[in-house]
């Protein structure tokens, strides 16, 4: 069967934009740092919000991960995708921290009857850490207090987990972030928010001999197996 130029044309635009498809949707980000490289190929959440690399910490400052309800229950979550962090030649990596803040209100018509709860997992390397707030989540303000002139204000919240690596050269993590806000009588009101995520990286520099030495090794091991191979 015969194809026209015309076709043929179509065809070779098709084949090429598809081509071109298959590239973006593997495509990876690389965010370069002071001793590290993060990367990873799949967008971030936008509740996670604008983010950026300070030194060997990739941190987002979220403007809308929020839970707020007057009754019920309400409760917003998102996790990041896999992030591989690479270590720059002559660092390892020695241990990945994890740095988070807020604030919260609470306003009870009794005793009791709100919560905000901040949750979630901490995965490096496929091992999941439960996260939480480093301090209990207790100020609340009673309805009458508000009523006669206490002033309103909101209360900051904090959360830091970390975990030991073993000089690695690099590793993966995703973060689970969720907010949890409930109300259970009338006249109450529940709010948290997070105002900034920073996931951070520690690393030592390796010394130059021993860093030599290595890659003299490796590069001994590469040379012996593919004369093996031949």
């Amino acid at each position: 069967m015969a194809f026209s130029q015309g076709e043929m044309m179509k065809n070779l635009l098709l084949a090429a934009s598809l081509l071109l498809a298959g590239f973006n949707a593997n495509a990876v980000t690389v965010l370069p740092g002071a001793t590290v490289d993060f990367s990873f190929s799949v967008p971030f959440n936008p509740l996670f919000g604008a983010f950026h690399v300070e030194g060997d910490s990739l941190r987002f400052k979220p403007t809308d991960f929020v839970a707020t309800t007057t009754g019920g229950i309400d409760i917003t979550n998102a996790t990041t995708p896999l992030i591989t962090v690479t270590a720059r030649p002559g660092f390892v990596l020695t241990e990945l921290n994890l740095f988070e803040q807020g604030d919260y209100f609470r306003i009870e018509s009794a005793p009791n009857t709100t919560f905000v709860g901040v949750g979630g997992q901490f995965i490096v390397n496929n091992n999941p850490v439960q996260i939480n707030a480093d301090q209990g989540l207790n100020n609340a303000f009673s309805f009458t207090s508000l009523a006669t002139g206490t002033p309103f204000v909101t209360t900051p919240w904090t959360l830091s987990e970390s975990v030991a690596l073993n000089s690695a050269q690099s590793a993966t993590v995703r973060l689970e972030n969720i907010l949890v806000a409930g109300v259970m009588s009338n006249f109450s009101a529940a709010f948290i928010e997070k105002k900034l995520i920073s996931i951070g990286v520690v690393t030592v520099p390796v010394p130059a001999a021993f860093w030599l030495f290595a890659t003299g090794l490796l590069t001994l091991v590469t040379t012996r197996r593919k004369a093996v191979f031949n």
